[in-house]
């Protein structure tokens, strides 16, 4: 569809223009100077878990898209409209969420975050149907492969740029 390749293309552009960030394809929220990322394939949970901290009071930095300085070890916002999946009022197996419809989630220069945030940690959803929602922690080398595998500009890897992640 047109729609989706401007925006691919769009991103790409940012990328070229910002190539020493790194892209992930993630969300970002933050609470009290302290940003968190959301990693995580398509459904996953990523603009569902991101929104609902908005609607909490946390700043909003990303949902699709998450530049970050490896340096300062910041997000940088990058406000793409958050689009949440309708709720069905029954079970459906993942395969079938591309089918949902959408719904727009509102922002404002509230809710928003205007500066690069420090990033505190990563949180890694994964949804599951009919499943309880649990936390559970990963190792710092789960996290980097995650980081790795939905990063946009890392492909194919360097050892710097593996390096920066890594730290």
């Amino acid at each position: 569809e047109a729609g989706t390749a401007l925006f691919h293309r769009t991103i790409q552009a940012f990328m070229r223009a910002k190539s020493e960030l790194l892209w992930l394809h993630a969300g970002a929220a933050a609470q009290q100077a302290h940003a968190w990322l959301l990693l995580g394939p398509s459904r996953s949970g990523k603009s569902t878990l991101v929104t609902e901290l908005a609607r909490s009071g946390w700043h909003f930095l990303s949902d699709e898209v998450a530049p970050i300085d490896p340096h300062s070890r910041t997000v940088m916002p990058f406000p793409l409209t958050p689009l949440v999946r309708k709720p069905s009022p029954i079970a459906a197996e993942q395969s079938r969420f591309g089918k949902f419809k959408k719904d727009v989630f509102p922002l404002n220069s509230v809710t928003v975050a205007d500066t690069a945030i420090r990033i505190a940690g990563f949180v890694l959803p994964t949804y599951r149907t009919s499943a309880r929602a649990e936390i559970s922690t990963c190792s710092p080398a789960t996290t980097v492969v995650k980081m790795l595998n939905n990063s946009l500009n890392l492909k194919p890897y360097t050892a710097e740029q593996v390096g920066q992640v890594c730290e």
